[in-house]
């Protein structure tokens, strides 16, 4: 599977609800790999996937 679809299938699983995508909020932090990781919503780099738990 390619990155953009791994991203665009991660999107929808967040836009049901399945999961949340959510920037680390410690960006000192982070390094170049941490950031070319980043799934981009609206603007937003989100660098961390929490399962909803359903």
């Amino acid at each position: 599977m390619s990155r953009a679809a791994q991203d665009e299938h991660l999107k929808r699983l967040s836009q049901a609800g399945k999961l949340h995508l959510v920037p680390e909020s410690n960006r000192k932090t982070l390094r170049d790999p941490d950031h070319d990781a980043a799934i981009h919503i609206s603007g937003e780099a989100n660098h961390l996937v929490m399962w909803n738990g359903e």
